[in-house]
């Protein structure tokens, strides 16, 4: 009688343990297209935004031969070298979680060309502010090549622009994601241009 209850308790174990990996299988997949799915879609915006048309056959052979991808973790960086031109995708710790940025480079003129916030979950209206465009407006055309400064008090330095007021923590994440991201680009690039 035991023997028969360990016999149909393990039977149950099988039968669940290969439904689960059936079902985890089946989502992961799904994750992996739609990874896939999103990856393909920034750097379609990527390409466009150096300035380029996007027609299917003819952006999945260029993209490839045209720009250098380079991977740190979980940041990202296209380098356009034939318009001297970069594409940061970086993600960094904000004060509840991660910030999801895409930023436009001039690498030789050491210029931010734009800015987007793809993804943030700062506070309503404090923090979240970083995805308004007046803020994102400040960094176009906004000089690196110290470093960049997000302050309250803007002594008019270059590479300055005004925090979101009443979100310290946000201004002071996003700055240094920014400057992380910027500084790894530059050694990337610089390794890229010896012999």
């Amino acid at each position: 009688m035991i023997a028969k209850k360990s016999l149909s308790a393990l039977a149950f174990l099988v039968i669940l343990t290969s439904l689960c990996t059936v079902f985890l299988s089946f989502t992961n997949g799904l994750y992996q297209n739609v990874k896939a799915g999103r990856q393909r879609e920034l750097r379609m915006k990527i390409w466009m935004t150096f300035g380029n048309q996007v027609d299917g056959g003819t952006f999945d052979r260029e993209f490839p031969e045209s720009v250098s991808v380079k991977e740190d973790g979980k940041n990202s960086f296209y380098q356009y070298a034939a318009r001297d031109q970069a594409a940061l995708h970086l993600t960094g710790p904000g004060l509840w979680g991660d910030i999801e940025l895409l930023m436009f480079i001039d690498y030789r003129n050491k210029t931010i060309r734009e800015m987007f916030v793809l993804s943030q979950i700062e506070t309503p209206g404090l923090g979240a502010r970083i995805s308004e465009q007046a803020f994102l407006d400040q960094f176009r055309g906004l000089d690196y090549s110290g470093s960049v400064r997000i302050t309250k008090d803007r002594s008019g330095k270059s590479g300055e622009v005004d925090a979101v007021s009443g979100a310290t923590k946000t201004s002071g994440s996003l700055e240094a994601i920014i400057n992380k991201g910027l500084e790894t680009f530059s050694s990337f690039a610089a390794k890229e241009a010896k012999p």
